[in-house]
């Protein structure tokens, strides 16, 4: 059974339920966005429905040592997690030191100072 969904491609996480005898089920389903379509091998009768359901971010993951010498620069690049998370993301990078090492707007480290690694 294949539906034909308009705006689908807009969906962050389209899901697929089946509602019938007064309960909703949540059923596997094929998504296609490109051709909002969505497709299940089900064969239930009764309604469909078709939520957005956001994936909520649960933390962030970023390299846990990074090395640059004196002059070098870096951008930082945090992941999401879990990778499929629709939560946005405003980034703010301070530095504790910028007298070791500045941060741009963007997460570029430049070290300013020789320093040993924690």
């Amino acid at each position: 059974m294949t539906f034909s969904v308009s705006k689908l491609s807009s969906m962050e996480n389209p899901v697929l339920f089946s509602y019938k005898d007064g309960k909703l089920k949540k059923m596997k389903a094929e998504i296609n966005s490109k051709a909002d379509t969505i497709s299940t091998k089900a064969k239930t009768d009764g309604m469909y429905l078709i939520v957005n359901v956001p994936v909520p971010l649960t933390g962030l993951s970023m390299e846990s040592q990074i090395q640059i010498t004196k002059g070098n620069s870096k951008t930082l690049t945090p992941e999401k997690v879990p990778a499929d998370a629709t939560s946005k993301v405003n980034y703010v990078w301070k530095s504790s030191d910028s007298s070791v090492v500045s941060v741009d707007s963007s997460g570029v480290i430049t070290a300013k100072k020789k320093v040993q690694p924690l």
